[in-house]
């Protein structure tokens, strides 16, 4: 809808200019060839304009603002797998690798799909990309020991560098 106003803008604004031209020139070729080297420099200019909003900051914030929700809804299913493995390893008396095994099975859908949106996120800067990606690493993909003595250290260093990264994102707004 919008587009049929400014196109029905844009041509009235043109007759306009036309018939303005032409009744202080007096020559109805020379207003023609001035008003469409006017017609002309309006098009380029507020075509690069539109351009740059379109293309340009516009997409950085979006993009910045659905990597940010996908980082948050990560880290919180994350949170809500790592208190059902404790759980079952603490109450239910299942071994740390079945509990860790469940707990990656559950977190290896939504991981990949966050790489997926991380890798399709141009518009962030690629230290920070880079970053999103080794903190989440920590998760799922990191070596936590031959016995899993490492993974508490693992997810809490995940959980310190998720709100680094949500800080520095926020500074991307």
């Amino acid at each position: 809808m919008k587009i049929i106003y400014y196109v029905g803008l844009s041509i009235f604004l043109v007759v306009l200019t036309i018939f303005g031209i032409n009744y202080f020139v007096q020559d109805i070729e020379k207003s023609f060839h001035m008003s469409s080297i006017l017609i002309q420099t309006i098009a380029i200019v507020s075509g690069g304009l539109w351009a740059f909003h379109k293309f340009g900051w516009q997409n950085k914030f979006e993009n910045v603002v659905k990597l940010k929700g996908s980082l948050m809804n990560y880290a919180q299913r994350h949170n809500l797998l790592t208190g059902e493995y404790r759980h079952s390893v603490e109450n239910e008396g299942i071994s740390k690798k079945d509990a860790y095994l469940r707990y990656a099975t559950q977190l290896l859908d939504p991981y990949n799909r966050l790489l997926d949106q991380v890798h399709l996120s141009y518009l962030i800067p690629k230290k920070l990309r880079m970053e999103i990606m080794r903190a989440i690493y920590l998760t799922i993909g990191n070596n936590h020991g031959k016995d899993l003595e490492d993974l508490s250290k693992n997810w809490e260093e995940f959980g310190r560098k998720v709100r680094e990264i949500d800080a520095k994102l926020e500074k991307q707004l």
